[in-house]
């Protein structure tokens, strides 16, 4: 959603640096925390860098699916490492 459509509107009408800051701003917004909202942004940029790099979609998403994998694993092996 965030790299195949909302950057590449957004691309068209702008700057790439400014589609990508706006796309990962918005990306990191939706997870609605605070506190995550940086490291979120920042996911956000290096997934809209390996789309623009790679030139295909798929890349942005196994990359995603193995951040989302990665913190699957670690709340099922060290719950104590996450705080709720």
């Amino acid at each position: 959603l965030y790299r195949g459509m909302l950057y590449r509107f957004l691309k068209s009408r702008m700057n790439n640096l400014l589609a990508l800051t706006l796309s990962s701003l918005l990306f990191a917004a939706m997870h609605a925390n605070l506190l995550k909202l940086v490291p979120l942004f920042l996911l956000g940029m290096l997934l809209g860098r390996a789309y623009e790099k790679s030139g295909s979609i798929l890349v942005p998403i196994f990359m995603h699916a193995f951040f989302n994998l990665n913190t699957v694993l670690i709340l099922l092996v060290a719950p104590d490492m996450i705080e709720m």
